[in-house]
């Protein structure tokens, strides 16, 4: 993404996400989205500004978010049509993971 955006900075960045997701996540790509808008909106919705130091155990990430979060994961697994694309999403899953063994 940040290739495609510095060769033409006046790409839409949600076009380059969305790009990315579907040709990294394939048919998974829809709740890993879902999972990174639930994230921005809470900290949109909140005002809250995270750095590279926030805890895991940050108020933001509330039980209800990492519930959700949870379950849009156990989505993406379903949807996952090869190994490959499932180790994928397990591997973006590992941050919702630590955050659920920090609480």
């Amino acid at each position: 993404m940040l290739a495609k955006l510095l060769w033409n900075p006046d790409y839409d960045g949600n076009v380059a996400r969305d790009e990315f997701l579907h040709t990294y996540y394939g048919k998974a790509a829809e709740p890993i989205l879902s999972y990174i808008d639930l994230l921005h909106r809470k900290v949109y919705e909140e005002n809250i500004h995270i750095t590279i130091r926030t805890a895991p155990t940050a108020a933001y990430l509330s039980r209800d978010i990492v519930a959700e979060a949870a379950k849009l994961f156990d989505d993406a697994e379903r949807k996952a049509e090869q190994e490959e694309v499932l180790q994928r999403v397990k591997a973006a899953r590992l941050p919702l993971l630590y955050v659920q063994i920090s609480t």
